[in-house]
């Protein structure tokens, strides 16, 4: 009986990727940059990415939601789908790093707040509507001049670069420290805040000269140009250093 020679390293082929396809849709095999995470077992904090989401932290260390929710300071209207790199730059004080010293000291001695700093949750509402005054009807039209000339002047707000759109612009002479990056920060807006050349920040981030230096630091991790946020500190640090 003469066997096919083709056959044998066909079926072995089909056999691996069987086995890569299952494990992918069982979330046993987890692909994100250069890493591959156990997400059903992680073992250490640092295993923790900004692509995990909140349910993939919690199952995979055995934490109770509402531990997680907790010690991380997050609202429970977020849901436990939410991957973490979605929720910096939307929570104020929520950082990976942060949460990762949270999941240490919890694992360490299972305290919640161990060694979490605290969080300040900024949660955007509409303002208040101004309860409008009745006018008082004046005797002359002198004296509505006058009403008009001494009235405040309304100055629309939400527009130029407090909008909350972008990072809050720094006081002045204030070099923006690696450690406060965010997601929301631009490329353009590190080079001049943290005060190091936009040129050598794409050199260390291995960006092509064509990026567009207005995208934001989300907007490379969504695109797997980078890793996660961490990257980018970690270059904002290396070119900060004398």
């Amino acid at each position: 009986m003469t066997v096919n020679r083709f056959l044998v390293p066909v079926l072995t082929i089909g056999l691996v990727l069987g086995v890569v396809g299952i494990s992918m849709a069982n979330g046993n095999w987890i692909v994100s940059g250069k890493q591959m995470v156990d997400v059903t077992n992680l073992t250490a904090a640092e295993e923790i990415k900004g692509w995990m989401t909140l349910q993939q932290v919690a199952d995979g260390f055995g934490i109770n939601p509402t531990d997680l929710y907790a010690m991380a300071a997050i609202p429970e209207g977020v849901p436990m789908s939410t991957a973490l790199k979605d929720l910096e730059g939307v929570l104020d004080g929520f950082e990976i790093t942060v949460l990762r010293d949270a999941v240490t000291g919890y694992l360490g001695n299972g305290q919640i707040g161990a060694v979490i700093p605290a969080m300040d949750v900024t949660v955007a509402t509409e303002p208040a509507a101004t309860p409008a005054s009745t006018p008082t009807p004046q005797p002359s039209p002198t004296s509505d001049a006058a009403a008009t000339a001494t009235a405040p002047t309304h100055v629309p707000q939400g527009s130029g670069e407090g909008d909350g759109t972008g990072p809050t612009p720094l006081p002045p002479g204030t070099v923006l420290d690696a450690s406060q990056i965010k997601g929301k920060h631009t490329l353009s807006d590190i080079a001049e805040q943290a005060q190091v050349p936009l040129d050598q920040l794409f050199v260390l981030l291995k960006l092509s000269d064509e990026q567009d230096p207005a995208a934001t630091v989300r907007d490379l991790v969504d695109a797997g140009l980078v890793d996660e946020v961490d990257a980018v500190r970690s270059a904002v640090l290396e070119l900060q250093s004398p």
